[in-house]
Parts: C-alpha cells; structure tokens; sequence
C-alpha cells in the first residue's frame, strides 16, 4: 500500500506540474500570481528578510538510510501597503510558515504563525553616482539600509502537540557594497552578469514561553534563543539562455541556535541547500539538501529531494 500511495502521489505532482508549467508557459499563471502579488501576498520557501526569498516547494525527499515522503516547505505572508515614519518605512505583516512532511512522526515538521510589524531604515548619506542615460549630472543614491522586524509568534509540530509562543526580533542589514541585499551601485552590468553572488545575515532573538513541550528536545518552560542566520545565493545567469530558464541559482540557508538557559543541548545547526532552475518567474524545479535541526522540537532531519517550486 505505501509504494502505490507514493506512486500516486508522484503521479499527482507530475501532473500538477506538467499543468503548472502549460498555465506558465501561456502567460495565465502572470493573471493569477500577479493578483496574490499585488493584493500584498507574497509565497517564497521561508522567511528571508526584504529579499525576494526562494520559491516555496512541493514534492518529495529521501530521508537518507530510511524512507520516501512527500514534503511542503512555504512562508506565505501579507503585507499592505507600507506607511512612513520619518525616514523610516514602516509595514504591518502577518505570516503563515510550514515545514510539513508525509512521514509517520510529525516531530521534524513545523508550523509558525507571526502577527507584526516590519521596518526598512535608511543608513548613512548615500554615494553619487553617474546618470545611467549619460547626461553629464549625478544623483545620490543610499541602497544602505536596516531591515527590523518584531513579531509575536507561536509554532507548533505538524499535529500541534507542541506549543511555544514567543516574541521575535529580527535585524539584518542590506550593505550593497558588501553584497549583502544587493549589487554594488557601480556595477554596471548589475543583475545580468553571469554569476552573481549574494548574501544576507539575519540575527534574531527569541523570548516566550513553553506550554507543551511535545516532542521537542527544548523543554525548558522559558523560552530564549539566540540566532544568527545566514542566507546565500550565487546566481548562474549564464546557464539561463542556454537551459531556456528563467533564472537558475544555488543557495544555501544555514541557522544556528544558541539556546543559553537550556539544561541539556544548548547549541543546534540547520542547514539547507540546493539548486533552483526556474521555467518562469514563479514556477520552477528544485534539488535540496537538508542537514540538522530546525525549531520547535530540534529533532534531526537528513534528507535529499526534489520539488516544484512556486513564487509570487
């Protein structure tokens, strides 16, 4: 029974892609993303900043030495329209994130639910830099900028056995000529060179409280961890026209969690990285690794798979 439910369930991803890929293909996927983007939806594989973020995906992996499951890895959010204060942009956001499996034990799967604010703060007094039509002027230009957010938050295990709620802070900086979050303003070839490399640290710090520890290897009532994240894209634009791809990439996103009052581990690792070939701008295919443990529960996850990748 389990082989003919998971030649079913590949069955049924082939076809969804295969339609996926017709609907990109014919420009009918633009109506439908466009719409959810523009009504201030965005869908990417988890949380990543202001950066635009890798596609959410859907499909299968290997846990190694083990078994075959079906996965969804996604981070959907809205955020409306942002509103200022002083220098500084400021966007109310809610989130939903899950990290779900077919597997018997639901203790490696996650689900986080955020309600908060955002905040986009200009750093430093900018650079001149060369009209780009050639006319003899400069303007000044400041990509320099903070990006905060604060949330309260609650995750829970697949079948919410586990239950930790707790306030998030996240700050990460986008620093061009580092590139963190960006190009360099003086690159003239910008986006389109063939490869390009870019990067973002995320430092968090979480506070809260357990109320059922569940399955989860964190088991101390209160809730502190301390975070750093970093985020990594090289992006291969000189495979794009070749392949017929829209955009290809490799990316790496590795979190590392200090958990300073916990009894007994105190640090844990996750590491995810792959290979994303996207057909259109919001439809792809995606090779991944996976290595560590990842919150709520921190229980070891090594897996391989492939999956159909979708943005907007």
């Amino acid at each position: 029974m389990i082989i003919y439910k998971i030649l079913f369930l590949a069955f049924a991803v082939s076809i969804s892609c295969a339609e996926l890929v017709a609907y990109a293909q014919d420009g009918a996927t633009k109506n439908i993303f466009d719409k959810f983007s523009g009504a201030g939806f965005k869908l990417t594989r988890a949380s990543s900043g202001s950066d635009k973020g890798e596609p959410a995906d859907f499909g299968f992996l290997t846990d190694i030495g083990k078994q075959t499951e079906f996965h969804a890895n996604f981070f959907i959010s809205y955020r409306p329209s942002s509103t200022s204060w002083g220098t500084t942009e400021v966007t109310p956001s809610a989130s939903i994130e899950g990290k779900l499996s077919s597997s018997d034990s639901s203790a490696k799967d996650a689900w986080r639910f955020r309600l908060g604010s955002q905040f986009d703060v200009p750093i430093g007094g900018g650079i001149q830099v060369q009209d780009p039509t050639g006319l003899p002027i400069s303007v000044t230009v400041n990509k320099n900028h903070l990006w905060l957010s604060l949330d309260a938050k609650y995750e829970s295990d697949r079948d919410f056995r586990t239950k930790k709620a707790s306030a998030e802070f996240r700050i990460s900086p986008t620093l061009p000529y580092l590139f963190i979050g960006d190009q360099p303003p003086h690159d003239s070839k910008g986006p389109e060179q063939p490869i390009r490399f870019q990067w973002r640290p995320i430092f968090e710090t979480d506070f809260g409280h357990t109320f059922d520890p569940g399955d989860s290897t964190e088991v101390n009532n209160t809730i502190l961890r301390l975070i750093t994240r970093i985020q990594a894209n090289l992006f291969l634009n000189f495979l794009k026209k070749p392949l017929g791809m829209q955009d290809v990439s490799i990316y790496a996103d590795n979190v590392f969690f200090y958990l300073p009052i916990e009894n007994q581990k105190t640090t844990h690792n996750y590491l995810v990285t792959g290979i994303n070939f996207m057909i259109s701008k919001n439809v792809g295919l995606n090779f991944e690794y996976k290595n560590g443990e990842d919150s709520p529960n921190f229980v070891r996850t090594h897996t391989v798979g492939g999956s159909l990748s979708i943005t907007f």
